[in-house]
C-alpha cells in the first residue's frame, strides 16, 4: 500500500512539474554561451511571415525597437507577452542579411516551410524527434536532409513547446529542453527520453 502511494506522489509530482514548465519563459531567459531559438512573426519591405532568431539576438533587437536599455527581467516579461500575443515585429528587409565581418547585434531567418519536413512532422512529434536527433539529443538528420529544412525543423520543435537551440555559440543543434533527459550514472551522460506528454499514441 505504501509503495502505491509513493507511486503516485512521484507520479502527481512529475506531472506538475511539466505542468510548470514554461519553455516559452525558459528559451527567453536563457542566457549563455549555449544560445537558444525563438520562432516570432515578421514584416519587412519584402516579407510578412515566421522567421527564427537566438534569444540573445533577440534581446539585441528588442532593445534596439524600444530605444531604452531595458533589464533582463523586464525583457523577458515583455517579450513573452509579445510573442504569446503573437505580436508581428516590425523589421528591415536588411535584418535578414549576415555581415560577415561586421558588429551585427541581430538577425532574423526567414522560415520558408519545407514539404518534406513537414509531412515527417503529421507523424507525431516522437518520430519527428527521433527522425532528427540521436540518442543524446544532438541534431542528426536522415540522409535525404536538405539544409534548406532547418529553419522548418526549429520551428515544428518551437511549436511543440520543447526548447532547443546551439550547444555552445559554435556548436551543434540540439535539444536543450531539461524534460527530455535522464542522467545515465553508468557512463556519466544524459541520454534522451520522450516525455509522458509527448509520445506518439500507438
Amino acid at each position: 500500500m505504501k509503495k502505491h502511494i509513493l507511486l503516485l506522489i512521484i507520479l502527481f509530482v512529475n506531472i506538475l512539474s511539466y505542468a510548470q514548465y514554461d519553455f516559452l519563459e525558459e528559451s527567453l531567459k536563457s542566457f549563455s554561451t549555449a544560445p537558444t531559438y525563438l520562432v516570432v512573426k515578421v514584416k519587412s519591405p519584402s516579407y510578412e511571415g515566421e522567421a527564427l532568431i537566438e534569444n540573445w539576438s533577440f534581446y539585441s533587437y528588442y532593445e534596439t525597437i524600444t530605444k531604452i536599455e531595458i533589464k533582463r527581467a523586464d525583457y523577458v516579461k515583455l517579450a513573452y507577452k509579445d510573442i504569446k500575443q503573437g505580436r508581428c515585429f516590425i523589421v528591415s528587409d536588411e535584418d535578414f542579411v549576415i555581415k560577415y565581418g561586421q558588429m551585427q547585434p541581430y538577425y532574423f531567418e526567414k522560415i520558408i516551410i519545407s514539404d518534406s519536413v513537414f509531412e515527417i512532422s503529421k507523424k507525431g512529434i516522437e518520430f519527428f524527434i527521433r527522425t532528427y536527433f540521436d540518442d543524446k539529443g544532438i541534431f542528426n538528420p536522415p540522409p535525404q536532409y536538405k539544409p534548406s529544412d532547418f529553419n522548418t525543423i526549429v520551428k515544428v520543435m518551437f511549436d511543440a513547446g520543447i526548447k532547443t537551440g546551439i550547444g555552445c555559440e559554435w556548436s551543434y543543434y540540439e535539444i536543450q529542453d531539461k524534460r527530455f533527459y535522464v542522467w545515465n550514472k553508468e557512463d556519466d551522460k544524459a541520454n534522451l527520453i520522450i516525455p509522458p506528454e509527448y509520445r506518439d499514441s500507438k
